[in-house]
């Protein structure tokens, strides 16, 4: 019999639920300033994961702005951006994108209310690879 990791049958080790969201995600290094745009694949009350085709280190420090759009609550041309501090925690080889997911801690963060299209340019950002 196979080890249930083999099998696809491991137990969830995660502490939190993840919701399946895309989101409009951009990633600033911090010290150089320089961004990567992508969107999350899910997301948890801890942190999120997204796939780039960018090399970030594990325990590597980053600014996040997250755009989140559609809230009930929300006019159709607001989005809530979140900024946020995080930290990489997974890194996982995506070999057929020649890409990387980065698993990702958010320590800290401040929210605030934008127009769509001052959020992000919510055209520009890449569908993952």
């Amino acid at each position: 019999m196979l080890p249930a990791i083999l099998t696809g049958e491991a137990p969830e080790r995660r502490r939190r639920p993840r919701l399946m969201l895309a989101y409009p995600l951009r990633l600033f290094r911090i010290g150089n300033g320089s961004q990567v745009e992508t969107q999350t694949v899910n997301i948890s009350c801890e942190g999120f994961f997204c796939i780039t085709k960018s090399y970030f280190s594990p325990r590597e420090k980053l600014d996040c702005e997250l755009v989140l759009i559609g809230g009930n609550d929300q006019p159709a041309d607001e989005a809530i951006v979140l900024r946020c501090r995080a930290e990489v925690v997974r890194v996982v080889r995506e070999n057929e994108h020649s890409a990387f997911g980065l698993g990702c801690r958010v320590a800290d963060y401040t929210v605030e209310r934008q127009l769509v299209d001052d959020a992000l340019a919510l055209d520009s950002v890449p569908e993952p690879a």
